[in-house]
């Protein structure tokens, strides 16, 4: 329990102590003790109750306005007014008011302890804290009326005057013990990423290891908190989920256990860059975001968005991983100093057929926006180099990122690479200006060249009608200037726009694989390869690149 809860449970229980004084002898104290009779007296009750039923509806709204600390720290400090009114109150109207004060100002006190509670536990610690917060109350209130039966004295008022300002003290250190607790909000829901990295900035520190103690998955893959944190976060969580997979005998768990261990071992091996786990999960196709080098400290950051087959896998830990590290070393040379590059997995790559879609694109350009944008709340530069990077269908993610409204958070430049298409037919409509959209397109790699469905379509009828020759004049009329691609208009044509940057030509079709020199884009080399290419853009150095000509 951190310390800002055991305060905050403390004044709960001394509340309560206060109450279990006073309310069950207050029947008798306005009937008997103030002879008022007991008509009075059970109006007074009347008037306690709705007084509080009265108030409640309001309170929500107050704490809201207010935020809960003032509105319990006024309600307790009228509810120590009513209760001192209430020992000295010796006629009906005094009685009824000081009746409506108390019972209106404790109604208050619950809602915004409860609201405090919130504050101060984790989502898997709030259920006990909210069941000791109950317990409390019940012990302060049996408690109170034990003690408080042994002072009364129904012959002398004063001693339930002396019990009325015993629970006015009670409250009065309520609204102490709220001024003073050092209280931390909980993580705002679906806010923005720079209100979470404003919100764990604004934790005690006890109750931050709270939450990377009990939710190491919700901190690690929270885009707004410090890269070193959601890493610590992170490593914990991987050893659960690789003991998870390791518990079931499927093909599917085989699979990601695999990809798994391969993270944890170059986690471990603790080679250059360091590497910082950003992400990792169990959902969908898997979740995995690593970084080589601490974003957070980089000037230099690049975000890697891979595609078609994608997967939380062998090859992702090792392939993927591998070009995002060359990425790294690269600019690193480049800059002489540390530098950031991330493979970001963090949406569902197709898998198969459907990499003929745009869906999964569009949801993971939601999520890469996400991500970019905590990137910018964490750096400590005012104005990082940001690069977003996308190879193959991930070049169709990074393309409904930068649709979005205002385009992709803090993005400068803009890496495409083995593209079949991006969903605009401008680099203009990329958000970073035509002049900072670099495209890498190899001439043996089939994917940058794959036809328009209309060309498709077209091509089709013209070779139900005449075969082969048909095929290929239907499809020239649907595409006369041949630059339109299967997600719209080629990134490496000249009427898109981008500056595209040599690279070599690739394998040839079939000679390892089906579409080899699709796998090349982030090889380096002699300088003129594309993964060196790539490293130029990262660093800020794109005015070095060789340029090819648009197709």
């Amino acid at each position: 329990m951190s310390t800002a809860m055991r305060r905050i449970q403390t004044g709960n229980v001394l509340s309560a102590f206060g109450l279990g004084f006073t309310v069950p002898y207050l029947y008798v104290y306005v009937a008997q003790v103030r002879d008022l009779g007991s008509g009075t007296a059970g109006v007074v009750l009347a008037v306690f109750a709705t007084a509080a039923l009265a108030l409640l509806p309001f309170t929500g709204r107050a704490m809201d306005r207010r935020g809960p600390v003032p509105v319990l720290i006024a309600a307790a400090v009228f509810a120590a007014a009513g209760a001192m009114s209430m020992g000295l109150a010796s006629s009906v109207p005094a009685a009824l008011a000081s009746a409506a004060l108390l019972g209106a100002a404790t109604a208050v006190i619950q809602p915004a302890l409860s609201t405090l509670i919130v504050w101060c536990s984790t989502p898997s610690t709030r259920t006990r804290a909210y069941a000791m917060q109950f317990f409390l109350q019940n012990l302060g209130l049996g408690i109170g009326g034990l003690v408080g039966g042994q002072i009364v004295d129904q012959g002398s008022p004063g001693t339930f005057t002396l019990l009325f300002g015993i629970e006015a003290a009670m409250f009065l250190v309520l609204a102490g013990i709220a001024a003073t607790a050092r209280l931390s909000r909980p993580a705002p829901s679906g806010a923005e990423p720079a209100a979470y990295r404003r919100w764990w900035e604004g934790l005690a520190p006890e109750l931050r290891d709270a939450y990377m103690a009990d939710c190491p998955e919700l901190i690690g893959n929270l885009d707004g908190i410090p890269a070193a944190v959601r890493d610590r976060a992170n490593r914990a969580r991987l050893g659960d989920l690789i003991a998870e997979l390791g518990r079931r005998d499927d093909e599917d768990a085989r699979t990601r256990l695999a990809g798994l261990r391969g993270i944890e071992a170059q986690l471990e091996s603790g080679g250059h860059p360091p590497l910082f786990l950003l992400g990792i999960g169990n959902e969908g196709n898997g979740r995995a975001i690593v970084s080589f080098g601490n974003p957070d400290t980089a000037r230099n950051v690049s975000a890697y968005v891979p595609g078609l087959g994608t997967s939380l896998d062998e090859d992702f830990a090792h392939g993927d991983l591998k070009r995002a590290r060359d990425v790294a070393l690269g600019a690193a040379r480049l800059t002489g100093r540390p530098v950031a590059s991330i493979a970001w997995l963090g949406y569902d790559a197709p898998q198969g057929v459907g990499v003929m879609g745009t869906g999964a694109a569009e949801s993971g350009g939601v999520a890469y926006n996400r991500f970019m944008s905590g990137l910018v709340a964490t750096n400590q530069y005012e104005n990082p180099h940001l690069t977003a990077i996308g190879h193959s269908y991930g070049s169709r993610t990074v393309g409904a990122a930068a649709r979005h409204p205002g385009g992709i958070p803090g993005a400068d430049d803009i890496v495409l690479v083995g593209s079949p298409g991006v969903g605009v037919d401008r680099a203009e409509d990329l958000g970073v200006g035509k002049g900072h959209v670099f495209v890498g397109a190899a001439e043996n790699d089939l994917v940058t060249k794959l036809p328009s469905p209309r060309e498709v379509e077209a091509g089709t009828a013209g070779y139900l009608i005449a075969g082969p020759v048909g095929a290929r004049a239907a499809g020239h009329l649907a595409d006369r200037d041949d630059d339109d691609l299967w997600f719209g208009r080629d990134p490496a044509s000249k009427a898109f726009g981008a500056r595209r940057f040599a690279v070599p030509d690739g394998p040839p079709v079939l000679s390892d694989g089906l579409v080899p020199a699709h796998s090349e884009y982030f090889e380096r080399g002699n300088g003129i390869s594309s993964g060196d290419a790539v490293a130029l853009i990262v660093a800020g150095k794109s005015d070095e690149l060789k340029m090819a000509a648009p197709r």
